[in-house]
């Protein structure tokens, strides 16, 4: 799959701490190859890494969906963040959603829209 210029290509969910939720939260990112994020994401609170089904309802909520399901489609890294605090990042690969996954309804547990 070739991904057409400027479209998201990646979810990026990364666990990240920061003045506005010192306790850390959890926030989906759309990438491109070149490590670009589009401004677009969506947040939780830590209380825990949001549900798989949660992740896939957000990215449908975003038009997307990931090229293959299942949590191995998550690719996970560990690291230490710019204040030096550790931090997670996920990775998974996207496409756009089928006109028939775009009229189905989300199975996961997230209210979003």
């Amino acid at each position: 799959m070739t991904a057409e210029a400027n479209e998201p290509i990646c979810a990026l969910l990364q666990f990240q701490r920061s003045e506005q939720a010192p306790d850390g939260e959890w926030r989906l990112y759309l990438g491109l190859d070149d490590e670009t994020v589009f401004p677009i994401n969506i947040t939780w609170g830590f209380a825990g890494m949001p549900s798989l089904m949660d992740r896939y309802d957000a990215l449908r909520y975003m038009g997307y969906a990931v090229v293959e399901g299942g949590p191995e489609a998550w690719k996970w890294q560990e690291g230490a963040l710019p204040d030096g605090s550790p931090g997670l990042l996920g990775v998974a690969d996207i496409r756009p959603l089928t006109a028939a996954e775009e009229q189905a309804q989300p199975v996961g547990t997230t209210s979003l829209g």
